[in-house]
Formats: C-alpha cells, sequence, structure tokens
C-alpha cells in the first residue's frame, strides 16, 4: 500500500513538472484546465514585448467566454 501511495505521489509530481517544463507548456495547462482544451491544443503561444521593453508570451485566438 505504502508503494502505491509513494508511485502515485512520483507520477502526479513528474505530471505537474513535464507539463509547466516550458512557459509555453504553462500556459496551455491553465487554459486546459479552465476548460477549453480544443483551443489549448490549437491556440499558437508567441513571444511578446511590451513597450517597456519587458517579454512575455500571448496566446492567439484566446477562448471567449
Amino acid at each position: 500500500m505504502k508503494i502505491i501511495k509513494i508511485s502515485f505521489l512520483l507520477i502526479f509530481i513528474g505530471l505537474f513538472l513535464g507539463s509547466h517544463a516550458t512557459p509555453e507548456m504553462a500556459i496551455r495547462s491553465r487554459v486546459f484546465f479552465m476548460g477549453y482544451p480544443i483551443s489549448a491544443i490549437k491556440a499558437d503561444i508567441v513571444e511578446y514585448e511590451y513597450s517597456d521593453g519587458v517579454q512575455g508570451f500571448k496566446i492567439t485566438n484566446p477562448p471567449i467566454e
């Protein structure tokens, strides 16, 4: 029973780290868990530079509520 709990915990940690390995994957995971799985897969995520020189990421064709 203890091995099953440890295995489950390690799998959960691995999935969490794997889905947040890059900023693009973190954004896709967030959109997926917000309830938009198709948009999470199909949307393009591009680097975006703000007017003050700070870089960020922008999702094109975001889901609309």
